[in-house]
């Protein structure tokens, strides 16, 4: 049987059971287990995943399951299951490590809430007898709250302040709650909407490799004809068809791309507000802030200042 990773190797801090990484992964990753639960968010890239299970006191593993993984999937690896990623394309994922001891304070409360149980306990049990894999796949804006959690949860961790622990546990808290709703919202769409959504396997493929070009070249001048290229698709035919699957236009979908990565470096960098517009595609600084402002109430910079260790907005920052 291949290597099972023991929690005593991952949760070094006593504290918290808990561990967040962003992860690129360049190359296969080995058929491996945990003696934890590990949620796994794909930031970008694609990837085929692999997973079985092993049953408690068996060596042998079960029948393995293959899927594709796309950017804004989301799942979970239950303690007892083993997986693989095969053949990563420009892959880059969250991995999210922890105990039952973490949520064991909330844990009831958490049982009630429609959808978390089903995520969290009991889909991965059902997903080795015959059924489907299901995986949550997070809309843009989906995205960007996990992953502001995720940077919260790292944040905490890292300055280890007064009230760390229970800083770090309500992010991660607030994380559950907010795939619990993602969970029951797509559950609960009726049969038809979610064929829409999802839509078969080959138009999803089609338009997360378009969605895969525009998370590589978001920094770039893109024009609608070259994403409609990597889908294979005519520019109108792509822009109805991306719609119907996200929700949302593609140039929509870009420009709040754009906007997230701009508060990603916003928040994690000194780098000046025009450089941060060129370097995400905007044109020029002033149409970024205009939209950065309609979209968030705030400008650039005051947004900046508002963040953790952020500089008031008179500072120098052009």
């Amino acid at each position: 049987m291949e290597e099972t990773i023991p929690a005593q190797r991952v949760f070094t801090r006593p504290q918290l059971a808990l561990d967040v990484s962003r992860v690129p992964v360049a190359w296969p990753v080995q058929d491996h287990g945990h003696e934890f639960q590990e949620i796994v968010y794909v930031e970008r890239g694609r990837a085929t995943q692999e997973v079985s299970l092993v049953a408690p006191g068996q060596t042998r593993k079960g029948r393995a399951q293959r899927y594709d993984l796309f950017p804004g999937d989301c799942f979970l690896i239950a303690p007892g299951e083993h997986h693989a990623f095969i053949a990563p394309k420009a892959l880059v994922v969250w991995n999210i490590l922890f105990l039952p001891s973490v949520y064991s304070p909330e844990q009831e409360a958490l049982r009630a809430i429609p959808g978390l149980a089903e995520f969290l306990f009991i889909e991965p049990m059902f997903r080795h007898e015959g059924r489907a894999v299901a995986k949550l796949h997070l809309g843009v804006q989906e995205r960007a709250r996990m992953v502001g959690c995720l940077e919260s949860i790292r944040t905490e961790m890292a300055a280890a302040e007064d009230g760390w622990v229970s800083a770090a546990r309500a992010h991660f808290i607030t994380m559950l709650i907010q795939l619990a709703r993602t969970w029951k919202r797509q559950q609960a769409a009726p049969r038809g909407r979610a064929q829409v959504l999802a839509g078969s396997p080959a138009q999803r493929q089609a338009m997360d490799a378009a969605i895969s070009f525009m998370e590589e070249h978001y920094g770039e001048e893109l024009s609608l004809g070259a994403i409609a290229e990597q889908a294979f698709l005519s520019p109108h035919h792509f822009s109805e068809t991306f719609k119907r699957h996200c929700g949302i236009p593609p140039w929509e979908f870009l420009l709040q791309m754009r906007l997230e990565r701009s508060k990603e470096l916003l928040r994690t960098s000194t780098r000046s507000v025009t450089d941060i517009a060129l370097s995400v595609g905007f044109g020029d600084s002033s149409y970024f802030a205009r939209v950065f402002k309609a979209t968030t109430g705030l400008t650039p910079r005051t947004w900046r200042a508002q963040q953790p260790g952020g500089r008031p907005p008179g500072a120098s920052q052009r």
